[in-house]
């Protein structure tokens, strides 16, 4: 590290003159209209009026003369000093007639004022020439017209303005500035502008300028020095008629220090009606010849289908130990269900209430009895927390997505934090995914049958009846797709089996099932011509009419076992197939036995599911719940249950690919890794492309911890000791939302958690206080727009990459978003991996080999391997857990390395005053040529003096071998609007404030001649804002867009 010290040599810098601006557009003068009779040849009349350079005047003569008297007119406009600037003598007062003037090609109508009060008009003449004959009779009108805003600049380089800012638009008008008007006598000097450069910034100039349809003009612009020597001629020169549109090349600050210089804009020939001058920061990524492009919109769509399923709770140990828990979710699939397989989206919801207050509005949420009991006291319903993302849900759907959403009301949500193992219900939740997972891959590979065989009875063909059994449906309907007999040894007969609703004896379907080629033991089915669906809590009886010495059956001591979607009531018989016996009947005990084969939807999902192509969406605890179930489906041993043993999920659901997580409002609580509670562990989301939503005013999840997710994944380049590369390499990205609560993504959840937002801009998206439970349609809008993108572009066997830059930071936000009045943060990177990324400079406290930084202080201070503030977890600002536990959280372990930052702040603007970061040894460099861009996170301090201005910006530069600046330095306002932090409203008066970190993706052919074959390091140099403190991290170049 080297530390420069710069002073300011006051006494050698010379102030700054101070340069006249012209003033505001004056009101234009009032209409002239009068009339004049001449008595002879040569008499003459003028009309003085006073106008300013933002002035058009307007002329129109009229006359009503006979054919023997009148007169031909000569029509000046004249100078304050009474020069003529222009005139036509072509008018011919005889007979009733007009004229405007000018008239005559190339001149304007209406004569435009110029910033050179030479070519401004002061007064007009009217004078009669040869031939004349008394009299002459004429009337004038003479009007004019304010343009506000034109006609600003200088008309020499002493009062040339200062352009302000960039960019800045200037609107003008001027004459020839080689050869007067016809008739005048002043050329006119055109306009200058004084613009000041930081160090080897580039400028460019681009608009439009109009000229006469009929003859040819040309506009110039050229470049000078602070001498006022011509340094770039014609950098602008365009040549032709009517109306052109032109661009500059860029012109860089050839000095490492800042410079002004002037731009003059003038005419090289003829009149220019007006231009359109625009002069702004040049990158060669975002321009007027090359905009930034815009994210397609990802959402929309038609009407899907949907069912909701909800089975029979039970303790089921795959998920919970202690507490029973159903599985229960909504599916989505699309209107048009021919095709397949159909990717999969699976939804889960986050911590809430599980009953609700009937006749509230919003609903007032505030009991949890369904959680552990499976019913609400008197006055409340149970929450549908998983129909609250059926906004989201319905548009994937309509896209060719299957849909799953999650209730995880049972057991999980509102449950008790009494389990040392897992107290936030972060791996049971995680479990509780893989289930719904292997039951819909279960569903994808058929109908299911309802029996199982336990014990097979005493042989029987003694028989002319109908044999079989009685069942009774649960709580959810089934859809039944086959019948089944058992087959015994030596059976060869065609047996009917028919299914029976007991209720009034009705037969619904049959099937005849041939038995010959059968295996012993075993069931052989037969398809039903059409699906019947059983309702739910209705009994039914499934026989097989049997033949007295044809085929063996087994008595009804036999026993079944069945899957929990239907109770086996016992036997049953019938003589004629009409009437039906169930006397006797024993619970599980069955006669032949029989079977059919179900679907628990109405709708067949054989073969529909594309398990290779799975995407996983939570919310806030669901969040980290998803991410859980990734990583148990990738590694059983993470669970910290000590029974039952580790679940080999990737055995139970074998080949399933998770191709993308996306998070909203994500809990981030370390996760223990012993059953008593002990140890540290975070979910990672390495491997699989990732997304964490932040909405910046929540008021549950304060400290935003969803983004440590992507601070973690960012350590996985392959070069951190202990640390894999990701494999495969994917995109992390986080997308931050001003203005938005935690609760409102979630359109079950009506009641704000916020009580509002903090920081200029950070406007609120959800009322407050809340009168209905309608939420958020913005909110909304922001989950829809990102979530869609996501999904489409990560999940799939033909995805549309191109919805991801919605979540790169080098693109524009689609028109669904920059309508929202608020605007997006994001985070990103195409992958840690050092495939895609090569790391520059990552802020550790041990620097890698060659690394090195410098910065000039006392004007800059710097704090190598620092922290901040939500991305720590030492000093994370709020509980690690549910309140219970105060900080210091523990950090990541033992996989993935926590954030540090470079913490640095500036009291000047000035070239001198930077940082810079450097990954190559003095003298040394290497060639960048094969990377796209340069990437880095970037956010402002908590700092109310440092950063009192509205956003900052500062210059980035790379740095050659010999240690020198190399090509154009950009600034970061080209990239991203450096402003906040903001955050939560608390009732503080600063409120919960967030300084997240931003990505900043520069392509390198934005830094225009830089020597990209021979690089050291980059410099960030604080020239612009007067004083800043900021947080900078990850340094890295991508060699992806």
């Amino acid at each position: 590290m080297r530390v420069f010290f710069a002073v300011a040599l006051l006494c050698l810098i010379a102030p700054q003159a101070a340069h006249g601006q012209a003033p505001p557009c004056p009101d234009p003068p009032a209409p002239i209209s009068n009339s004049y009779t001449f008595q002879g040849l040569g008499e003459s009349i003028t009309i003085p009026f006073s106008t300013s350079p933002c002035h058009t005047v307007a002329v129109n003569v009229s006359w009503s003369n006979g054919l023997n008297y009148g007169s031909n007119l000569k029509v000046s406009f004249l100078d304050a000093s009474g020069q003529p600037i222009y005139y036509e003598d072509t008018i011919s007062a005889y007979l009733p007639g007009s004229r405007i003037f000018p008239f005559s090609s190339p001149y304007p109508y209406p004569w435009r004022g110029s910033r050179s009060s030479l070519l401004n008009p002061a007064a007009l003449k009217i004078e009669t020439i040869y031939p004349f004959a008394v009299s002459c009779f004429i009337t004038y009108d003479i009007t004019f017209t304010a343009r506000p805003g034109y006609n600003v600049g200088g008309d020499s380089f002493t009062n040339a303005p200062l352009v302000p800012a960039l960019p800045t638009t200037y609107l003008g008008s001027m004459y020839d500035g080689r050869t007067p008007p016809f008739g005048g006598v002043s050329i006119d000097p055109g306009q200058f502008f004084k613009v000041h450069l930081k160090c080897n910034q580039a400028i460019y100039a681009y608009g439009s300028v109009t000229v006469s349809s009929g003859v040819s003009s040309n506009f110039r612009v050229d470049i000078y020095d602070a001498n006022q020597q011509l340094i770039t001629p014609n950098w602008i020169f365009t040549g032709s008629m009517g109306t052109t549109s032109f661009a500059s090349n860029p012109f860089v600050n050839p000095n490492s220090t800042e410079s002004d210089f002037y731009i003059k804009a003038w005419s090289y020939n003829w009149p220019i009606y007006d231009f359109t001058l625009n002069i702004d920061e040049y990158v060669a990524s975002n321009n007027v010849n090359n905009p930034r492009p815009v994210a397609p919109d990802a959402t929309g769509g038609t009407t899907p289908n949907s069912e909701e399923f909800h089975l029979p709770a039970s303790i089921d140990t795959d998920v919970l130990t202690v507490s029973a828990t159903e599985l229960w979710a909504k599916v989505y699939w699309p209107a048009d269900f021919s095709g397949g397989p159909y990717p999969l989206a699976v939804f889960l919801h986050g911590n809430h209430s599980t009953c609700g207050k009937i006749g509230t509005s919003p609903r007032l949420d505030d009991n949890s009895d369904y959680t552990l009991t499976g019913t609400c006291p008197a006055g409340y319903s149970v929450i549908n927390n998983h129909l609250g993302f059926e906004y989201l849900a319905t548009q994937l759907a309509s896209r060719g997505y299957i849909v799953s959403s999650i209730n995880a009301n049972r057991g999980i949500t509102g449950g008790d934090q009494s389990h040392p193992d897992d107290p936030a219900h972060i791996f049971s939740r995680g479990r509780l995914v893989l289930k719904h997972l292997e039951t819909l891959q279960k569903w994808n590979a058929g109908p299911s049958a309802l029996i199982t065989p336990t014990t097979l009875g005493t042989l029987r063909k003694n028989s002319n009846n109908w044999f079989g059994m009685k069942i009774t449906v649960g709580s959810q309907a089934i859809t039944v797709y086959s019948l089944g007999r058992i087959f015994v040894s030596g059976n060869t007969g065609t047996h009917t089996v028919k299914l029976v609703r007991a209720s009034d004896s009705v037969d619904l379907a049959s099937v005849s099932i041939p038995m010959t080629g059968g295996t012993a033991g075993q069931f052989k089915y037969v398809n039903l011509t059409t699906p019947i669906r059983l309702a739910a809590n209705t009994s039914y009886y499934v026989a097989s009419k049997e033949v007295n010495n044809g085929d063996f059956w087994y008595d009804s001591n036999t026993i079944v076992g069945s899957t929990t979607i239907a109770t086996v009531n016992g036997r049953v018989t019938s003589t004629n197939g009409t009437t039906w016996s169930t006397s006797g009947a024993v619970a599980g005990n069955v006669y032949v036995p029989v079977d059919l084969k179900y679907q628990v939807l109405s709708v067949n999902f054989t073969g529909k599911v594309d398990f290779t192509n799975v995407g996983l969406m939570g919310h806030s605890r669901g969040g980290q719940g998803v991410l859980a179930a990734y990583n148990l489906y990738r590694n059983a041993g993470i669970d910290p249950r000590a029974t039952p043993p580790d679940i080999a999920w990737s055995t139970r659901i074998p080949g399933m690919n998770i191709k993308g997580i996306f998070e909203i409002a994500p809990t981030d609580y370390f996760l223990p890794t012993a059953s008593d509670g002990s140890g540290v562990q975070y979910p990672n989301a390495d491997g699989t492309a990732f997304n964490a939503l932040l909405p910046m005013c929540d008021g549950d999840v304060r400290s935003l911890q969803g983004v440590r997710v992507f601070d973690r994944a960012m350590s996985f380049t392959g070069g951190n000791t202990g640390v894999p590369a990701e494999s495969p390499a994917t995109q992390k990205s986080t997308y931050g939302v001003w203005g938005a609560n935690h609760n409102f993504f979630n359109t079950e959840w009506q009641q704000t958690e916020s009580l509002g937002c903090k920081g200029p801009g950070n406007t609120r998206l959800f009322p407050f206080p809340v009168t209905d439970g309608s939420g958020s349609p913005n909110q909304r809008t922001t989950g829809s727009a990102s979530v869609l993108a996501f999904f489409r572009a990560n999940v799939g066997s033909s995805p549309s990459t191109a919805f991801n830059q919605n979540f790169k930071p080098n693109y524009q936000l689609p028109a669904v978003i920059t309508s929202i009045p608020e605007r997006i943060d994001q985070g990103f990177t195409s992958s840690p991996s050092l495939t895609i990324t090569k790391v520059l400079f990552d802020f550790t406290a041990t620097l890698p080999p060659n690394s090195d930084y410098l910065f000039t202080a006392p004007a800059v201070a710097f704090n190598n391997a620092a922290t901040i503030p939500e991305h720590d977890y030492v000093t994370n600002p709020t509980p690690c857990f549910g309140g219970s536990n105060p900080p210091p959280c523990p950090a990541p372990s033992p996989i993935a390395v926590a954030l540090t930052v470079g913490r640095i702040s500036w009291e000047s603007a000035d070239c001198a005053n930077y940082f810079q970061a450097n990954w190559k040894a003095p003298g040394t460099g290497e060639s960048v040529t094969g990377y796209q861009t340069l990437d880095f996170r970037v956010s402002r301090q908590i700092d109310d003096i440092r950063n009192s201005s509205a956003s900052t910006n500062f210059q980035i530069q790379f740095i050659a071998a010999d240690g020198s600046p190399t090509g154009a330095a950009v600034s970061l306002n080209k990239y991203m609007n450096l402003a906040g932090p903001v955050g939560l409203d608390d009732g503080s008066p600063n409120g919960f404030l967030h300084p997240i970190l931003q990505t900043v993706r520069i392509p390198l052919s934005d830094f225009s001649g830089a020597n990209l074959f021979n690089v050291r390091g980059v410099r960030f140099v604080f020239s612009d804002t007067p004083k800043g403190a900021i947080y900078l991290a990850n340094i890295r170049l991508s060699n992806q867009q």
